[in-house]
């Protein structure tokens, strides 16, 4: 999942040692407390993440219509991100195997997707 933008790639590296933590302090210690720490910490990390992209992705010259697609991409996860904590909130029923999937499935599909687009457009 390596993109070839050191910054980039030392957040992703980052994104996903915060939910393999996330993981594994949800299964050492299942307390709601933990879980919740971990979860609004990788939030964090992911909209300050998205906001570097966006920031970077708009002066590697990429056209306007992949700019375009890969910050909706992070709209849709920051939305969904939202969404999932309301309804933690609200205290609606939500696995937490659910939610660290969409976690991963967020994270994954994203480098994978719109991320790797970056290479393109890199300096070389």
């Amino acid at each position: 999942m390596h993109v070839g933008e050191p910054v980039v790639d030392a957040q992703h590296r980052m994104l996903i040692s915060e939910l393999n933590r996330l993981i594994a302090a949800t299964q050492a210690m299942p307390s709601s407390e933990v879980f919740s720490d971990g979860l609004s910490r990788l939030g964090r990390q992911l909209d300050a993440h998205f906001r570097f992209e966006e920031q970077l992705i708009r002066g590697l010259g990429m056209p306007a219509d992949e700019i375009e697609a890969h910050v909706h991409s992070h709209s849709e996860i920051l939305a969904q991100y939202t969404d999932l904590n309301l309804d933690l909130m609200r205290l609606k029923a939500v696995s937490r195997a659910e939610v660290l999937a969409m976690m991963q499935r967020w994270l994954v599909e994203h480098i994978v997707v719109h991320d790797a687009s970056m290479r393109d457009y890199l300096p070389a």
